[in-house]
C-alpha cells in the first residue's frame, strides 16, 4: 500500500475491507442518511460477483474521502458512505451465514477482524464504522449483534433501505453458499479475501474537512448521481474554513425548517427560487456555477447560510397556511396562502420571499391577494407557466429586495406587461375549459363569495371534498341519445358555466345523523 502526498492530502490505493478492519471510521452528522436502493444493491453485488468469479486481480470500487477532523478517535467519511456502509453489510451477511451453518468460530472471526471493536470505556463493543445520529442504533443491530438483529418498527426510511440492503446481501450470499455444496466454507472464505485484497478503492486523507470539501464536487458517490444541493453544500463547507460550524448549522437549521433532507427534490427547488428571489430568473443547470461565482469567502459563505435559514423559514410557511408564520395574520390571508398553495402558482415563490422579508404586515396581507388574483388571471388568460412570466417575477423580486419596489402598487407597475387585463380575462373566462377539479372548486368559491352569502350547502363557499362535490350539469360524456340538441362544438363540458358544487350525499347522511 503505496501513500502518494499533494499539498497534504494522501492518496492510498486500499481495499475496501482493509479500510473497513483497519480504521475507526464515523459519518458526520450533516451527511445524508442510508440512501441505497434495492437497484443499488443489486448492482452492487452483481459487479462484485462478476470480478470475483472472472478472477480479476482487482476491483476498483471509486474513491473514499477521509478526514481526521471532526469525529474524536475516528476518521471522518467526505465521501464514500454508502460503499462503506453496503460493504459491512455484506460482511455481515457473510458472518450471519457461517453462523447460520453451524460455523461459529469464523462467524466470529469476521465480526471481530471486520465489523466490530471492544470499547474500553464501555466494556461493550462498538461498530468500527459509525453512521449519523439517525442511522447508527438501527445500524449497531446489524454490525454489532451476531447474528444480525433488527427491531420490528423502523423509525426512518433510511431505517427500511438499511434492513432491506442487509437481507438483499444475505439472500445472495446463502444462495453463493448453496452453489457451492461441500465447499460452501471456503467459497465464503474466498470472498473474504477478495473484499480484504481485491476489491480497490483510492482513500483519499485530507488534514480538514474543508479541505476535502474542496474536492468532493468532482466525485460522486457510486450509483447516485450528486444533487445540486449535494455539490452546494460541500462547496459551502469548503469555503467556510474556520467558520465550518457556523455554516453547517445554518444550512441543518435550513432542511430542518423544510422538514426535509437534501436529497429530496424540493429542496432544490427551494435554492433555486430563494436563488432567482436575489440574483433574477436562474435555470437548475445554472444553479450551482452561479452560487459559486458570488459566494467565494468564508464571510460570504457564513452570509449565505444565514439568509439560506432565514429563507427556508418564509419558504416553510409558503407552503403551509398554518405555519406560525401567519398566526398574527387573519382567515383571509391564510385563505390566500392556501389557495397559492392548492393552485400550484409556484412561479410567485420568488417574489413572495422578498415581499415576506421586506414588506410590513400590512403590505404583505395586501400584497398576498394581489399575487393570488395576478395568479388566478394567469391561469385563466395563459402563460402563467411561461419563461417571460418567471423572469418579471424574479426581477421584481431583486427590485423589492434593492428596494425599488416599496409597495403593492410598484409592484403592479413593474408587473403590468404579464398580468392580463380586465377585457382580456374576462373574454377567456368566458370560454375558459378548466379541467383541473381544484382550479375549477376554487372559481366556484370565489363567484360564490362574490355573489352571495346565502347560507345553504350547496351556497356556502366551501372545497372541503367530503362536504360538496364538484358536479357538471352537461355530463362528462355525453351520448347524442341523451343530449340530441347539443352539436359537437356545444359539448364543452368542462366549460366553468358547466360546473357546479352540491351537497355530497355522505355530507347529507351525516347531517341526519346527527
Amino acid at each position: 500500500m503505496t501513500a502518494q502526498a499533494s499539498a497534504g492530502y494522501k492518496f492510498i490505493p486500499d481495499a475496501i475491507g482493509h479500510v473497513l478492519s483497519d480504521r475507526a471510521l464515523a459519518v458526520p452528522e450533516y451527511q445524508r442518511s442510508y440512501s441505497w436502493t434495492d437497484e443499488h444493491i443489486e448492482d452492487f453485488w452483481t459487479d462484485l460477483r462478476s470480478a470475483f468469479y472472472q478472477d480479476e486481480s482487482e476491483y476498483f470500487l471509486g474513491t473514499i474521502v477521509l478526514s481526521q477532523e471532526g469525529a474524536e478517535g475516528a476518521d471522518t467519511i467526505i465521501d464514500g458512505q454508502q460503499r462503506l456502509a453496503t460493504t459491512s453489510l455484506l460482511l455481515c451477511a457473510i458472518r450471519d451465514e457461517f453462523m447460520s451453518r453451524g460455523d461459529e468460530k469464523r462467524a466470529h472471526i469476521v465480526h471481530r477482524d471486520n465489523l466490530v471493536v471492544s470499547s474500553l470505556h464501555s466494556g461493550e463493543d462498538v461498530t468500527r464504522l459509525q453512521l449519523n445520529s439517525d442511522d447508527h442504533p438501527f445500524f449497531m443491530d446489524a454490525a454489532a449483534q451476531l447474528p444480525a438483529n433488527f427491531p420490528q418498527k423502523a423509525l426512518h426510511t433510511s431505517h427500511n433501505l438499511l434492513m432491506d440492503a442487509y437481507r438483499q446481501l444475505r439472500q445472495y450470499v446463502h444462495k453463493t453458499a448453496e452453489d457451492a455444496g461441500t465447499e460452501w466454507q471456503s467459497r465464503l472464505v474466498a470472498w473474504m479475501s477478495f473484499l480484504q485484497k481485491k476489491v480497490r478503492v483510492i482513500v483519499v486523507e485530507v488534514p480538514t474537512q474543508s479541505d476535502a470539501f474542496l474536492i468532493f464536487e468532482t466525485l460522486n458517490d457510486r450509483g447516485a448521481d450528486l444533487t445540486i444541493a449535494d455539490l452546494l453544500k460541500n462547496y459551502l463547507f469548503g469555503r467556510a474554513q474556520k467558520n465550518l460550524n457556523t455554516v453547517r448549522d445554518g444550512w441543518m437549521e435550513g432542511l430542518g425548517a423544510l422538514e426535509m433532507s437534501a436529497e429530496n427534490s424540493l429542496f432544490t427547488t427551494f435554492l433555486r427560487q430563494y436563488w432567482s428571489s436575489r440574483h433574477g430568473a436562474t435555470r437548475e443547470r445554472q444553479l450551482f456555477k452561479s452560487i459559486k461565482e458570488n459566494v467565494v469567502t468564508p464571510t460570504q459563505a457564513v452570509d449565505f447560510s444565514q439568509e439560506l435559514k432565514r429563507a427556508a423559514r418564509d419558504y416553510a410557511a409558503i407552503l403551509n397556511s398554518d405555519h406560525e408564520r401567519w398566526s398574527a395574520f387573519g382567515t383571509s390571508t391564510r385563505d390566500n396562502v392556501s389557495a397559492l398553495v392548492r393552485l400550484k402558482l409556484e412561479q410567485i415563490r420568488p417574489l413572495l420571499l422578498a415581499v415576506m422579508q421586506h414588506f410590513d404586515d400590512m403590505e404583505l396581507r395586501n400584497t398576498l391577494k394581489a399575487l393570488l388574483s395576478w395568479g388566478v388571471r394567469g391561469i385563466i388568460v395563459g402563460g402563467i407557466g411561461g419563461g417571460k412570466t418567471e423572469r418579471y417575477y424574479c426581477q421584481s423580486a431583486v427590485n423589492v429586495r434593492n428596494g425599488t419596489i416599496k409597495n403593492r402598487h410598484d409592484l403592479l407597475s413593474s408587473l403590468n406587461d404579464i398580468i392580463p387585463t380586465d377585457d382580456e380575462f374576462a373574454s377567456a373566462f368566458a370560454k375558459a375549459r378548466v379541467t383541473n377539479a381544484k382550479i375549477a372548486r376554487y372559481l366556484l368559491c370565489a363567484l360564490e363569495r362574490a355573489a352571495s352569502q346565502k347560507r345553504d350547502a350547496e351556497l356556502v363557499p366551501s372545497e372541503d371534498e367530503e362536504r360538496v362535490n364538484l358536479e357538471h350539469i352537461l355530463p362528462k360524456r355525453p351520448t347524442h341519445a341523451d343530449w340530441p340538441d347539443f352539436s359537437d362544438e356545444e359539448v364543452k363540458v368542462f366549460l366553468i358555466s358547466n360546473d357546479r358544487q352540491l351537497e355530497s350525499a355522505g355530507a347529507i347522511r351525516r347531517c341526519r345523523i346527527y
